[in-house]
Parts: C-alpha cells; structure tokens; sequence
C-alpha cells in the first residue's frame, strides 16, 4: 500500500497510531457530499426546533440528546421548544425508540417531539432545513459524521461534544460549537446558549454552509483523490 486516506486528521491520528505508520503514509481527504437539492431559509425556525439525524440508537447518543430536551422543557427558558428525531431504524434499533417513546410520554412531551426514521434523500434535506439546531452527541469516537456536514449545507448550526472529529469540522466551518461533554445537562446548557442568540445561530449556521459548498463537495473530493493518484502514479516519458 503506497498510502492511506483518512477522512479526517482525528480518524488518520488514531490509524497511524494503531498501524505504526508513518506520518507521510496517510493523507487526510475530508469526505465531500452532494450538496444539490440542499437550501437553506434566511432566518431561524419559530418556536426553535431542536434536531437529530443520524441511526436511531445509544451510540449516537439519542438517549442524551431526549434528556438533555427533558431539561430544557422542565426549565422553560425556550418557550414552545421542539425536537425532530430522524435517521436509520433497523429492526434491531425499534425497541430502543420506543424506550425514547416511553421516556418523553412519562414526562408529558411526546406531542412535542417528532420522529421521522428511514427518510428519502429530499425528506431529510427539507428535515434538515427545518431545524434551529442539530446535536449528535455521539461517544463513541466517530470517524467523522457526515450529518454534520449535511446540517450546515441546510444553513443550520450544530452543537457537538469535544471529542473525535467534530472539533476538527467545526473548526473547519465555524458552522457550530462544541462543548465539554459531562452528561445531558451540558449538552441542554449549550444548546440554550445557542437557542437564546437566534440570528447568532443562524449566521453561525449560513456561514457553515458557504464553507461546506467549498471545501466538502464532492467536486473538491475528488479533485483531491485525483491529486494525490497523480501523485502516486510513476511518471513515464515517450521515448
């Protein structure tokens, strides 16, 4: 193997340290999307709209995201607060949901939140586009997330914990914040942040998207994976 690609410098870090590889043997490409058919709306969502887009399941840390709402309902800083909760849902992930189902009924907040699994390409992009915010808190040392990228194309802010590679694309983007991950409630007291600066959040998230269409394309993917090919290949002359 002449290189390897990372999609990130957190995921290639960790590889390198793994594999006792070289630092010149792995190269980060960032992953790039399709960015056609995602519009963004000049203005926050009213009531604010908090949401979740990644596998309905613990790892990418649903649990924490409906307790961390829990919190912000019972305090009642954001009148009118709701959550929309999509992404994959296998067979395997339905009792887990109805668990989530079962914690909002006993707090009385079901009507408040909204689930919406196993949406179409054009579904999740108006999904995307109607939220305040979107949070994955996940733990579990992702890679690097591309519903983090699809968030900002939409214009919208994301808040992530510090850990793995969302530091790195929120640094990249200045599409969102991260936050010192100690439980639910600093995940709520950092959304509540972003949540009370609306037009803050919105330019946080418009700004995201600006840099997304730049530097996480598929166009500039590949432009790159064809630069470092070149750069591989031994060079023949004609003789």
């Amino acid at each position: 193997v002449e290189c390897f690609i990372a999609p990130s410098k957190f995921y290639a870090a960790q590889m390198r340290d793994k594999l006792k590889l070289a630092d010149d043997r792995v190269r980060v490409i960032h992953n790039g999307i399709n960015y056609t058919g995602y519009t963004a709306d000049p203005v926050a969502p009213n009531p604010p709209v908090i949401g979740f887009f990644a596998r309905l399941c613990k790892d990418k840390g649903l649990d924490t995201l409906i307790d961390a709402f829990i919190k912000l309902k019972t305090g009642n800083s954001i009148p009118q607060l709701r959550l929309k909760i999509g992404g994959g849902c296998r067979p395997m992930d339905e009792p887990f949901v109805e668990r989530m189902r079962a914690r909002l009924h006993a707090k009385a907040l079901l009507g408040d939140v909204e689930f919406h699994p196993n949406l179409s390409r054009e579904a999740k992009q108006a999904f995307l586009k109607s939220l305040s915010v979107l949070s994955v808190p996940a733990q579990f040392g992702e890679s690097f997330g591309f519903y983090i990228i699809e968030a900002m194309a939409a214009g919208v802010p994301v808040v992530q914990p510090r850990c793995s590679s969302f530091p790195e694309l929120i640094e990249m983007t200045g599409g969102g914040i991260c936050y010192d991950h100690n439980g639910p409630e600093s995940l709520a007291d950092a959304i509540e942040k972003l949540l009370h600066n609306p037009s803050e959040a919105k330019a946080m998230g418009l700004k995201g998207r600006e840099v997304v269409r730049e530097k996480f394309s598929i166009q500039h993917m590949a432009d790159q994976m064809a630069t470092l090919y070149d750069e591989l290949t031994p060079q023949t002359t004609e003789a």
